[in-house]
C-alpha cells in the first residue's frame, strides 16, 4: 500500500519518534498565520533539503496528546494529507516561503524533523492566576467575539467549556506547569500558553536589618530578620532559616542556620575580620521548604574606613523645586553632637550643576541624596570660602542660571565646615530647577503610525508641587531628517503641524495631529507660566512610508484612572482608549487574583469601566484591557492605587531625661499603639547608636510597613494565541521571644564621677532584637552610657502578630559642661612630627577659665606649656571653644597614647586616645628550616627594628606533619578568588578523611562544614556561562583554573560532599572542548586531561598522543602519568614516570631532589612555572604510581626545606603540597607526641608540644640581635622545623627597588580650583610639588593628586596588588566628583590610551590605598586624591607592588617626605 494513507502513517510514525528532538542538521520553526497570509518558516538545514507539507485532519488529537505544544508529538495513526513538497534554498539557513494556506493545522517535515503551522482567524486570550483561568475568544481580523469551544490541556488537562456569546469561558483549577488552552470555532483553531505571575505572590516576604548602617573592619554586626507568609502575612513561626552574608565581591563571608520565634523573627551577629573588604555587604535568607521563594529576602550594610564626625552640617534650601532665573535662599548650619553650635567655623561651599531628566509625572519621586558625590556630567559652578556666623549659620542667596537648551537642571549644594580641630565635616542638599513654574507631558497612543493616520496625544500639565492645573498648550509636529550640506550631515527640523489646546482644571487634555509623509517626527509640547517662562516636553514618533511594515503591533490600548488613589467605599472610573473604535474590549479587574471581567463595546474610541473599591483591595489592584483585531493582539493595564489603612503602629520612645553624663545609666520607656490609639502587645527591635554613624551613612533601610504592605504586583498573567510558536526538538518542562539585650551594658548603677580620662568609646551601646511589650504595649529598658559625648539615636521597630508595623526614633544627649576634644591622625610613622590639636568647648552660658594639659606615652613632646603643670592657661567664652596645639615626634614603633584635658574651677574633662606608630621602612621576613638538633642561622639585617619582630616556629617530623599549620594559613587567607576559594576547604576535607577529625586544628574542624558550604556556593556563582572558571566572577575562563576547580569538586564529591552535578557537567564539557587546543599551555592541558580522566570522560587516544610529545615539562609529565593510569594505560603511565624521574635535579650532593620548570617571558602561566608546584606534582605521581621510590623522602625534604613558616609561596602552592603530603604513606615509628625545645642564640625561649607551633613577640625575643643569630630545635629524631621571622627594616634611606619585577613611580601634584570660562565651570589645575629635587610644603586643606606609575618588567602580569601608603597627616578622598585638568571622568582628555581604569578594585583606607589589578601590561597609571589635614612632617612609605601568587615578584617606589603647614604659616 503506497497511497496517501500509507504516507500519512509513515509521517505519523516518524513524528512519533519525534518531531523532537530534531536530528542535526535540520531545524524547522513554525508559527501561527492568518488565512491568505504568506507563510514563511524558519529553516536551518543543508542546502536544497527536501520538505513535505501535510495537513492534519484532527488538531485536537495532536494537541491533546502532546505534553508541550511548542514541540508537539503526533500520536501513532494521526491522519494527515499531503499538500505539497518543496525544497530549502541554497544556504544552510533562512526562510522557506510556503505560500498562502487555508485555515487548518499543517505539518512541515524533513525526514525525522518536523514543525507545525497553524493557519486561523480565531484568536484566544488567556488570563491566569493561581487558581482560575479566564479565556476570551474573538476573530483576529474583525475583533468580533466568538462562542468557541475551549479545552484545557497539558499535565492535568482534558476539561472543556463553551464560551459565552461575549467569547468568555472560565476554568477553576490550580495552575500547572505546561498547561495550555486550545479553542475551536468552526474550522478555525487557536492555541495559547498560560502563565501566572508567581513572583507577584511570593510564599515568603521578609527583610533583614542591622543595628546600624555602617561598620569599620573588625567590628561586630548585629542583625535581625522578619519572615511572614507572602499571602496572609502571618508570621513564619518556628521556621528554620539559613542566613548568608556576601561581601562586595560576592564572596560568602558568613552562614548560619537560625530558627524564627513566634513573631517570625530571628537574630544573630557576626564579627568582621580586620581585613574585611570595604563596600556594601548583602544578606540572603532562605527558609526551609520555601525553595527559591526567599532568595530575594535580604538587606544590606556597608563597611568603610570612616572617622566619626563631632558635629553635624545641614544644608537647607528654601525650596526643593525652583524655577531657573530665580534666586535660591540656602541656610548652612553646623551643630555639635554634644550640644552647642559651631559658630565662626570656616566653611567652604560648592555648587554643582547637571542636566536633570525627569522620569515622568506618574513615576517621579523626591530623589534621594547621592552618597557617592555628584551626578554624571556635573559641573562645579560656585566655590567660595567664608565663615559661619556666631550662631553657627550661613545664609546664602544663589542664582539659578537658565539652561540654554531649556532643560531642567539639578543643583547640588555642598558645604564643608571645619572648626579648630581641622577635621572638616560636610553636608549637602539638592534642588531641581525647571525652566518654568509649570511643566507639561505629552504621551502618544502609539510609537509608530501610518502616514495620514491621526496621532492621538494625551496632555498633562502640573505645577512644581505636582498638582494638575489648567494651562494653554501648544503642540508642534516637527519632521526630523538628516541632510547633507557642504559634505556634512546636519539634522534639519521642519514643523509640519501645530495645534493649541487647553488642559482642564486637573491638568488633563488631548489633541490630534497628522503626518502626511513617512519618517521621524518630534512632538514638541510647549507651555508658559504666568511670567511667560517656557517649559517644553518632547516625544518621538515614527510614521511609516507607503509599503513600509515593521511587522509588529505598534498601537495599543490606553488606560487612565480618574484619581491618583482611592479608599474603600470610593467608586473608581478608568478611561480606556480603544485603538479600534467600535470593537469589543475585554476588561478585567486583577491584582491578587482574577476578580471580575466584562466585555465593553462602544462606537467611539473611549470606553469607561467603573467599580467600587472594597477594603480587600488595599495594596492596589489593576484594571487590564485586552482586544483582538487587524491580526493584532492589544493589551495594557493600569495600577489603581488603594493604600493600606490601619496597618501602621504608633511607636513612642521616651528617654528618662534629655541629657546624661558619661557613665550614667539612662532609662527608656516604650509605648506601642494601634491606629486607633489603643496600646497593643508587640515585639520590638531597639538599638541605641551614636548619631555620628548616621552622618557617615544615613539609615536607608526600608521600614517594615513598606516591606510587608508594599504596593502589590499583579499575579494575573496574560497570554495570547497571536504569537504562538512551534519548533523542533523537545525541551523539559519547567521545574517546578527574648527580651534581654543582645549586647550592651547591664543594668548597673551610675558610675562614680572621677578625673579618669574618657576612653570607652562605642558606636552601638544597646541592641535588643526581641523586646516584647506587655498587653498594653509598654516596655522599659536601661542603658549605661559610655564615654562618648554625642547625641544617641534610639531606633525602635515594632510588629504585631496581626501584621501591623511601625517605627520611630528618639534622641538623648551625653555631654559635660566643659568638653575636651582631641584631634590626632589615624597613625604616625616613626620619625614623623605632628602638631596635635586639643580643643576645649564650653557648653555653659558663661565664660570659664582654667588650664589645658596634655600627656603622651610612646611619643616625644616637642615643648609647650601644655605638657607642664599646671598646663596652658585657657579662657573659653560662653558657648565657645579654644584650641591648644602641641607638637610631638614619633620615635618608637608601637602604640602610643595621647591624653588631653581641661580643668576649670567648676568643671573638667579629659580623654585618652591610642595612636599607632608604624616603623619607618619595609616589612621583611626571614625563613629558616632545619632538622631536629641542627642550628640554623637567622641573619637579621643591621637596619631591622627589633621591637617589631615576631618569630613563629613549626616542628614537623615529616611532610605530613606540615599539614595542620598549612590548613590554618589556607582557611585564614584574606582574599577570595576562585582558586583561593577552593584552596580554603578542599585540603581540610582531604586531611579530615586521611588523618581523622582530631588531626586538624580545632578552629578548622569547627568551621569546615560552613566553609565548605560557602565555598561550593561561591564556586557555583563564579562559574561562567561557558562552563569554565577564571580567577574572578566576571573575567574570562581559563583551562588551568577550570581543571583545578573541577578536580577539586570531584574530590569533594568522593568525600561525601554534596556537589551540584550540573555544575560539574558544564565544567567537564568545557574541559573536553578546550583540552585539545594547541594554544593552551601544556601544563593546563595536562591537568585538564587528568580532570577528565578522574571523571571517566577522557578520550584515551588523544590523551596518549599528547603524552608522547617529547617537549613535555615535568609538571605536565606528572599530571599526564596520573591521567594515563586512571584511564587504564598503565604501561604508558610507567613510561612517563620514568621520563619524569630522569628530569630530577639533585640538591646538596643528591641528598635532596627537586624538579624545575621552564620560565616564560612573562608572569602569565606561573602555576606550572615554579619549582614548588612542579616538585609537588612529581612527588604525587611517585606516591601514587611508585610508592616505594627512594626519591620520595628526598623530594619531601626538599619541599620541607622550602617552607615559609607554616606555608609555601602561595595558596595554590600550599594546597599542592598538602595534597601530596596526604598521599604519602606514614612511616612507622614516628613519634608525633614528643615535645621540642626551641633555643635562640643558645638560650631556651619556648617549648613546642607535638607538632604544634610557637609564637614569640616582644620581651620573649629579648635575645634576638641584629646580625648573626642561631635557632635550634631539640626534638624527636628525624623531625624537622621551619621558622619565620617577620620584622620591619628601617634603612636610613628608603629608595625604590625595581630589581625584582616591577618598576614603580609616585608623583604628587597640588590641585587648585580655576574658573574655566569656556565651559562655565571650575576645574582643578595640577601643579607639581617636586621642585629642585624637593617636595614643596603644602597647607592644611590643600588637595593633592597622587599618580602611581606601574610597569612590570616582563610582557605582562596577572593578579597584581599595588599598595600605596599615604602620609599620616593626610586623608585619601574619592576623586570621582572632581574635574581635574587633564583628567575627565576617569579618562585623560588628551590621550585616552595613556589612562584607563585597568584595576579591578580600589580601597581607600586609613593608612594606604590598595589597588587590585586582574591584568597588567605595559606602563599603567592610577590616581587618587589626598587632603592635607594635620600640620607636621610626614613620611609616605614606599609604594609596594607584588604578584598575589608570587610575592617575591615585587617592586617598590621610593619613600617621600611631605610637610604640611598650618593655615597662616
Amino acid at each position: 500500500m503506497k497511497g496517501p494513507l500509507a504516507r500519512a502513517g509513515l509521517l505519523a510514525a516518524l513524528l512519533t519518534v519525534g518531531l523532537a528532538p530534531a536530528q542535526p542538521p535540520v531545524s524547522l520553526y513554525g508559527g501561527v498565520f492568518r488565512p491568505g497570509q504568506a507563510v514563511r518558516v524558519g529553516v536551518n538545514a543543508p542546502p536544497r533539503t527536501a520538505l513535505r507539507l501535510e495537513r492534519v485532519t484532527d488538531p485536537l488529537a495532536v494537541f491533546g496528546g502532546t505534553p508541550d505544544p511548542h514541540q508537539p508529538h503526533l500520536p501513532p495513526g494521526t491522519p494527515t494529507t499531503l499538500v505539497r513538497t518543496l525544497r530549502t534554498g541554497g544556504q544552510n539557513y533562512g526562510d522557506v516561503n510556503v505560500g498562502p494556506l487555508s485555515a487548518g493545522l499543517y505539518v512541515l517535515r524533513a525526514g525525522r524533523a518536523g514543525t507545525l503551522i497553524l493557519v486561523s482567524d480565531l484568536g484566544l486570550v488567556v488570563k491566569r492566576d493561581r487558581n482560575a483561568a479566564l479565556l476570551y475568544a474573538a476573530d483576529r481580523g474583525s475583533g468580533v467575539t466568538r462562542a468557541a469551544r475551549v479545552w484545557r490541556l497539558g499535565p492535568a488537562g482534558g476539561s472543556n467549556a463553551l464560551a459565552s456569546p461575549d467569547g468568555v469561558a472560565k476554568f477553576t483549577a490550580p495552575a500547572r506547569d505546561g498547561e495550555f488552552f486550545l479553542a475551536r470555532f468552526g474550522n478555525q483553531w487557536a492555541v495559547s500558553g498560560a502563565n501566572w505571575n508567581s513572583y507577584a505572590a511570593p510564599k515568603v516576604r521578609g527583610f533583614v536589618y542591622t543595628d546600624r548602617p555602617v561598620y569599620r573592619p573588625g567590628q561586630r554586626v548585629a542583625f535581625k530578620g522578619v519572615l511572614r507568609s507572602g499571602q496572609t502575612l502571618r508570621p513564619l513561626a518556628k521556621q528554620s532559616v539559613r542566613v548568608t552574608v556576601f561581601s562586595p565581591f560576592d564572596e560568602s563571608v558568613f552562614q548560619k542556620t537560625l530558627t524564627t520565634n513566634g513573631y517570625g523573627s530571628f537574630s544573630a551577629d557576626l564579627v568582621l575580620p580586620a581585613g574585611a573588604k570595604l563596600g556594601e555587604y548583602r544578606f540572603e535568607v532562605r527558609a526551609s521548604g520555601a525553595g527559591e521563594q526567599t532568595s530575594d529576602v535580604g538587606g544590606t550594610f556597608a563597611v568603610e574606613a570612616y572617622q566619626k564626625p563631632e558635629y553635624a552640617v545641614t544644608v537647607t534650601p528654601g525650596k526643593a523645586r525652583a524655577v531657573q532665573g530665580d534666586k535660591l535662599s540656602v541656610r548652612v548650619s553646623a551643630r555639635y553632637l554634644f550640644g552647642g553650635n559651631v559658630g565662626g567655623a570656616r566653611v567652604t561651599y560648592n555648587v554643582t550643576r547637571a542636566p536633570y531628566y525627569p522620569p515622568g509625572f506618574d513615576t517621579e519621586q523626591d530623589l534621594p541624596p547621592d552618597p557617592e558625590g555628584q551626578e554624571y556630567g556635573s559641573d562645579l559652578v560656585v566655590r567660595e570660602e567664608t565663615r559661619l556666623n556666631a550662631r553657627g549659620d550661613l545664609d546664602l542667596t544663589l542664582p539659578l542660571e537658565r539652561d540654554a537648551q531649556g532643560r531642567p537642571l539639578s543643583y547640588r549644594i555642598e558645604a564643608e565646615v571645619e572648626d579648630e580641630s581641622r577635621r572638616p565635616v560636610s553636608g549637602f542638599a539638592r534642588v531641581l530647577a525647571f525652566p518654568a513654574s509649570v511643566n507639561v507631558e505629552a504621551r502618544t497612543d502609539a510609537y509608530v503610525y501610518d502616514a495620514g493616520k491621526p496621532i492621538q496625544v494625551t496632555l498633562d500639565t502640573r505645577n512644581l508641587a505636582g498638582a494638575g492645573q489648567a494651562d494653554p498648550v501648544t503642540l508642534d509636529l516637527v519632521r526630523q531628517e538628516w541632510v547633507k550640506i557642504r559634505g556634512e550631515y546636519t539634522l534639519r527640523e521642519t514643523r509640519v503641524a501645530r495645534t493649541t489646546t487647553r488642559t482642564n482644571a486637573r491638568g488633563e487634555g488631548a489633541a490630534t495631529l497628522t503626518a502626511r509623509r513617512g519618517g521621524g517626527y518630534l512632538l514638541r509640547a510647549t507651555v508658559r507660566d504666568e511670567r511667560g517662562r517656557v517649559s517644553t516636553f518632547e516625544n518621538f514618533a515614527w510614521v511609516l512610508k507607503p509599503g513600509e511594515d515593521w511587522g509588529w503591533n505598534y498601537r495599543d490600548l490606553t488606560l487612565r484612572p480618574d484619581q491618583r488613589s482611592y479608599a474603600p467605599g470610593d467608586t473608581a472610573t478608568v478611561l480606556i482608549g480603544n485603538p479600534r473604535p467600535g470593537s469589543p474590549v475585554l476588561v478585567t479587574l486583577e491584582g491578587d487574583r482574577l476578580r471580575r471581567s466584562a466585555v465593553l463595546r462602544g462606537r467611539g474610541a473611549a470606553l469607561t469601566y467603573t467599580f467600587r473599591v472594597t477594603p480587600d483591595m488595599g495594596g492596589d489592584v489593576f484594571v487590564a484591557a485586552a482586544a483582538l483585531g487587524d491580526g493584532n493582539f492589544y493589551s495594557s493595564q493600569a495600577r489603581v492605587r488603594v493604600p493600606v489603612r490601619d496597618a501602621e503602629l504608633k511607636v513612642e520612645v521616651t528617654p528618662g531625661q534629655a541629657k546624661y553624663r558619661p557613665g550614667q545609666t539612662g532609662h527608656l520607656a516604650v509605648q506601642v499603639r494601634d491606629a486607633a490609639g489603643r496600646g497593643v502587645p508587640a515585639e520590638l527591635t531597639l538599638g541605641v547608636v551614636d548619631q555620628a554613624i548616621y552622618l557617615v551613612r544615613p539609615d536607608t533601610s526600608t521600614p517594615l510597613l513598606s516591606v510587608f504592605h508594599a504596593p502589590r504586583e499583579n499575579v494575573v498573567g496574560t497570554d495570547s494565541s497571536v504569537n504562538f510558536y512551534f519548533e523542533t526538538g523537545r525541551l523539559p518542562a519547567p521545574t517546578a521571644a527574648r527580651s534581654e539585650a543582645a549586647f550592651g551594658q547591664g543594668k548597673t548603677g551610675d558610675a562614680a564621677q572621677t578625673d579618669a580620662p574618657r576612653e570607652d568609646f562605642r558606636d552601638t551601646i544597646l541592641w535588643v532584637p526581641n523586646l516584647v511589650t506587655d498587653d498594653q504595649g509598654r516596655a522599659e529598658l536601661s542603658v549605661r552610657f559610655p564615654d562618648n559625648l554625642t547625641t544617641w539615636v534610639t531606633t525602635a521597630r515594632a510588629q504585631t502578630v496581626s501584621a501591623r508595623f511601625g517605627q520611630t526614633t528618639a534622641t538623648t544627649l551625653t555631654t559635660k559642661d566643659v568638653v575636651a576634644r582631641l584631634s590626632v591622625p589615624p597613625f604616625l610613622v616613626r620619625g614623623d612630627t605632628a602638631t596635635l590639636a586639643g580643643v576645649v568647648n564650653n557648653t555653659l552660658p558663661r565664660s570659664v577659665g582654667g588650664f589645658a594639659t596634655a600627656q603622651v606615652q610612646g611619643l616625644t613632646p616637642l615643648g609647650g606649656t601644655v605638657f607642664g603643670q599646671p598646663g596652658a592657661p585657657i579662657s573659653v567664652p560662653a558657648g565657645g571653644r579654644v584650641r591648644q596645639d602641641f607638637a610631638v615626634r614619633a620615635d618608637t614603633a608601637g602604640t602610643a597614647r595621647v591624653t588631653f584635658g581641661a580643668r576649670t574651677p567648676g568643671a573638667s574633662d579629659s580623654l585618652r586616645l591610642p595612636l599607632p606608630i608604624k616603623a619607618r621602612g619595609y616589612d621583611a621576613a626571614l625563613t629558616a628550616v632545619g632538622a631536629a638538633g641542627q642550628s640554623v642561622p637567622l641573619r637579621v639585617p643591621a637596619d631591622a627594628n627589633l621591637t617589631t619582630a615576631r618569630l613563629r616556629v613549626f616542628v614537623t617530623p615529616s611532610l605530613l606533619d606540615a599539614v595542620a599549620p598549612a590548613l590554618e594559613y589556607l582557611v585564614g587567607y584574606p582574599y577570595g578568588c576562585t582558586e583561593q576559594t577552593m584552596s580554603r576547604f578542599l585540603p581540610a576535607l582531604l586531611a579530615r578523611e586521611a588523618l581523622g577529625p582530631g588531626a586538624i586544628p580545632a578552629g578548622v574542624r569547627r568551621d569546615l562544614p560552613k566553609i565548605t558550604d560557602l565555598g561550593l556556593a561561591r564556586l557555583s556563582n563564579f562559574q561562567h556561562d561557558d562552563g569554565g572558571w577564571g580567577f574572578w566572577q566576571y573575567d574570562a575562563s581559563t583551562l588551568e583554573m577550570t581543571a583545578y576547580v573541577t578536580r577539586g569538586l570531584l574530590r569533594a564529591r568522593q568525600l561525601g560532599v554534596k556537589v551540584d552535578n550540573r555544575v560539574l557537567d558544564r565544567a567537564l564539557v568545557y574541559l573536553a572542548r578546550h583540552v585539545k587546543d594547541g594554544k593552551e599551555p601544556q601544563g593546563a592541558r595536562a591537568t585538564a586531561y587528568r580532570a577528565l580522566a578522574e571523571a571517566g570522560r577522557a578520550d584515551p587516544a588523544p590523551l596518549a598522543a599528547f603524552a608522547r610529545r617529547t617537549d613535555l615539562a615535568p609538571y605536565a609529565l606528572a599530571h599526564l602519568a596520573l591521567a594515563l593510569e586512571r584511564t587504564g594505560q598503565a604501561q604508558a603511565a610507567r613510561d612517563l614516570l620514568d621520563r619524569l624521574k630522569a628530569r630530577r635535579v639533585g640538591v646538596q650532593n643528591g641528598a635532596l631532589v627537586r624538579w624545575d620548570a621552564p620560565r616564560h617571558g612573562d608572569w602569565l602561566w606561573y602555576w606550572e612555572d615554579n619549582g614548588i608546584q612542579t616538585t609537588a606534582a612529581a612527588l604525587e605521581a611517585l606516591a601514587r604510581l611508585d610508592p616505594e621510590s627512594p626519591l620520595i623522602p628526598r623530594a619531601s625534604q626538599w619541599l620541607l626545606a622550602n617552607r615559609r613558616g607554616p606555608r609555601w609561596l602561595s595558596t595554590q602552592d600550599t594546597t599542592s603540597v598538602v595534597t601530596v603530603a596526604l598521599a604519602l604513606k606514614q612511616k612507622p615509628g614516628q613519634n608525633r607526641a614528643a615535645s621540642s625545645r626551641v633555643h635562640l642564640n643558645g638560650q631556651p625561649v619556648g617549648q613546642v608540644a607535638g607538632t604544634a607551633g610557637l609564637d614569640l613577640t616582644g620581651a620573649e625575643l629579648a635575645g634576638l640581635t641584629r646580625g648573626e643569630n642561631t635557632l635550634r630545635v631539640d626534638g624527636a629524631r628525624g623531625a624537622s622545623f621551619a621558622a619565620e621571622l617577620t620584622f620591619a627594616r628601617e634603612p636610613r634611606t628608603l629608595p625604590g627597588d625595581a630589581s625584582r619585577g616591577f618598576t614603580l613611580a609616585r608623583t604628587y601634584q597640588k590641585l587648585d580650583p580655576v574658573w574655566d570660562a569656556a565651559r562655565q565651570r571650575y576645574t582643578f589645575r595640577r601643579t607639581p610639588l617636586l621642585k629642585g629635587g624637593q617636595l614643596q610644603p603644602v597647607t592644611v586643606g590643600d588637595l593633592l593628586l597622587v599618580t602611581l606609575t606601574v610597569r612590570p618588567q616582563h610582557n605582562g602580569a596577572r593578579y597584581v596588588l599595588v599598595s600605596d601608603p599615604i602620609p599620616a597627616g593626610m586623608q585619601a578622598l574619592d576623586d570621582r566628583s572632581l574635574a581635574i585638568s587633564g583628567l575627565e571622568n576617569g579618562a585623560q582628555e588628551d590621550d585616552w590610551s595613556a589612562w584607563n581604569f585597568w584595576y579591578a578594585g580600589r580601597d581607600l583606607l586609613d593608612d594606604r590605598v590598595d589597588l587590585y589589578a586582574d591584568f597588567l601590561s605595559g606602563t599603567q597609571k592610577m590616581t587618587y586624591v589626598l587632603r592635607a589635614r594635620t600640620p607636621g612632617t610626614f613620611t609616605a612609605l614606599p609604594t609596594h607592588a607584588f604578584l598575589m601568587y608570587d610575592p617575591d615578584v615585587q617592586g617598590y617606589a621610593p619613600a617621600a617626605t611631605l610637610t604640611v603647614r598650618d593655615r597662616g604659616q
